[in-house]
């Protein structure tokens, strides 16, 4: 007789799925180097495990210890250029510490630093590194825009001023749509009752990582088809969200 073949066996190990945008995030760090250390190491074992990653912080990275402050957010931009962020938003404490050293952070960043609202005082003009309102990011089959609003609050002696991002969003949003993304992810320093706001009046928006709040959402705020996020304050807190497109973006999963 001629002998039974036995079936295959199973792999255990977890095939990734090809279709699946993982979006790692933070927020707030306020600094926190140390901290940063052990986030590091999760932000590394995911994407070891995914097919598709993507990694942005919502600003206010670079104030708040004794060691950033000194050294005016150096520190922190050597820290996130080793983690590899793939974009990072303009917050408060980036905009404290001057628009002089705020040309010297992001010409140390291998990273887009972004803000589509903040202008020179007196000129009214954007910062030369920021004249390109948004980023493109391919990933796969996904195409990503990332584009970051800061906090139009006062910045007394910063050389910066910050417009209203009701006012600017509008034609940012109608530039980005011509290069038809996949996703939009909106960094916020509006506070998570402004950002409802945005998703309300732009629905195009995907996915908004807040900011100021510091709010640990374990699950995101949905409004309409818009996720809002947020992960804490002082990188103790990786935020994930997983992202599947077939015909629309849905969530798969958060962590």
């Amino acid at each position: 007789m001629p002998k039974e073949e036995k079936a295959p066996e199973r792999s255990s190990v977890e095939i990734p799925d090809v279709r699946t945008l993982t979006l790692l995030y933070t927020n707030d760090i306020q600094g926190e180097a140390e901290q940063m250390a052990y986030l590091a190491t999760v932000a590394k074992q995911i994407k070891s495990s995914q097919s598709y990653t993507i990694l942005v912080d919502a600003g206010n990275w670079s104030k708040g210890t004794l060691l950033s402050d000194y050294f005016k957010g150096m520190p922190m931009v050597e820290i996130m250029n080793n983690l590899k962020y793939d974009a990072v938003a303009i917050g408060e404490g980036e905009i404290d510490f001057g628009s002089k050293n705020l040309y010297s952070l992001e010409d140390k960043a291998e990273f887009p630093l972004l803000s589509c609202n903040i202008v020179e005082s007196g000129t009214g003009i954007p910062p030369y590194f920021l004249k390109d309102k948004f980023t493109l990011i391919e990933r796969g089959p996904f195409t990503i825009a990332i584009i970051a609003v800061s906090n139009p609050m006062k910045y007394p002696g910063a050389g910066i001023d910050a417009k209203d991002p009701f006012e600017v969003l509008p034609g940012v949003i109608e530039e980005i749509i011509k290069h038809k993304p996949d996703i939009i992810i909106l960094l916020s320093r509006l506070g998570l009752e402004n950002d409802k706001k945005v998703a309300n009046r732009f629905p195009q928006i995907n996915v908004i990582v807040g900011g100021p709040d510091r709010l640990n959402l374990e699950d995101p705020v949905v409004q309409g088809d818009t996720y809002i996020v947020q992960s804490g304050e002082k990188a103790s807190f990786l935020g994930k969200l997983s992202i599947d497109i077939e015909g629309k973006i849905r969530l798969t999963s958060v962590e």
